[in-house]
């Protein structure tokens, strides 16, 4: 068994969200069955932890006993990124919230995701309410920033526009590489309330003279 716990150690951190497909591609030597009998061993050592249902854990030992995964790890790679491929990103307050351009607090977590096959619905993922709303687009990596940007000037009115500071968008759009030709033309994937309030903004101000 140490030699399993190894593998799994050295391909995914403590504190990291594992599934048993994770798992399955850590050991493909492995059946399915044999599979199952050893993550019950290892879960009667102490060696991993069950999170939720097919989702598990290498614990990190502390003075307080093990760590507890953190939901949001589990949130983001279920339906934001793996690390290298974007297939989400966050909507709603939270996205508000990340750019700073409302303070306002949100119990529940609203998300955009490839990985979503209905309009909308509600998942709990530990003790947190998630409400997962399928892509407008099929979201990757040279669309998904863009998306965002676009998606922030859907939920903003017009009558805000001038009062909301926009400066960590442009850092953002700037990080991205992003023109506002880049931007509007993932236009088409959004209402066109967002298009057209990202034209009038400063954010289209600044990017259009790059």
């Amino acid at each position: 068994m140490k030699n399993v716990i190894e593998i799994l150690k050295n391909k995914y951190s403590e504190n990291e969200p594992i599934s048993i497909q994770d798992i399955r591609v850590a050991l493909p030597e492995y059946t399915r069955g044999r599979i199952y009998q050893i993550i019950n061993e290892l879960e009667e050592r102490g060696q991993i932890k069950r999170f939720d249902q097919g989702i598990y854990y290498i614990p990190k030992k502390t003075i307080f006993g093990d760590s507890v995964l953190d939901p949001r790890k589990i949130i983001n790679k279920k339906y934001i990124t793996d690390g290298e491929n974007n297939y989400g990103y966050y909507t709603g307050i939270a996205l508000l919230n990340a750019f700073g351009i409302s303070t306002q607090s949100a119990n529940i977590v609203e998300i955009r995701t490839n990985n979503e096959s209905t309009n909308k619905r509600t998942v709990c993922i530990g003790k947190q309410q998630v409400i997962i709303k399928k892509s407008r687009a099929e979201l990757n990596n040279d669309n998904c920033a863009a998306m965002m940007i676009l998606e922030i000037f859907n939920l903003i009115t017009a009558s805000e526009i001038d009062s909301k500071d926009f400066s960590r968008v442009i850092e953002f759009a700037r990080e991205k590489n992003l023109t506002s030709d880049k931007i509007l033309q993932y236009s088409k994937d959004m209402p066109a309330k967002a298009a057209k309030n990202f034209i009038v903004s400063e954010v289209n101000n600044v990017l259009a003279s790059r």
